[in-house]
């Protein structure tokens, strides 16, 4: 499902997947995965997310997958709610993310401000020389 979302580089594909087994393994409590499945319980989508070290009730949201025969059903924003909702319950007061500023990740930039993220910072050439790295926050309500 990574591979066929067609956004991540192929640096990016084995540390998705690995963090996802080693979370599935019941290793690793600083990454916080909620996963949606179908009623055969095959994979559709998930997010991956945890606490900022060295801060007080900030989280990273590290990845949100949706697979491509599922995308347009709402299943990004139930995933994001339910992330939002367990963020909160944990004392989750902001959520960051970040995200290069290449034409492939559009419509994820899209997705994070159709959900009340704010872009906040840009660090040029970031990744790579012509690659930023965009950077988003959104503040938790009570």
């Amino acid at each position: 499902m990574i591979d066929s979302a067609g956004v991540f580089s192929t640096e990016e594909i084995p540390v998705a997947s690995a963090l996802a087994e080693i979370r599935m393994g019941g290793c690793d409590p600083d990454y916080h995965f909620l996963f949606a499945r179908d009623l055969d319980k095959n994979l559709l989508g998930y997010t991956c997310y945890g606490p900022i070290p060295l801060t007080e009730h900030r989280y990273n949201l590290y990845w949100v997958l949706v697979n491509p025969q599922a995308r347009g059903l709402g299943l990004g924003r139930e995933l994001m709610a339910e992330t939002e909702r367990s963020i909160r319950e944990a004392g989750g007061q902001h959520i960051y993310v970040e995200t290069p500023g290449t034409d492939v990740y559009l419509d994820a930039r899209r997705f994070y401000r159709h959900h009340g993220f704010t872009e906040f910072a840009i660090c040029k050439d970031f990744y790579r020389n012509g690659e930023d790295k965009i950077l988003f926050r959104k503040e938790l309500g009570a």
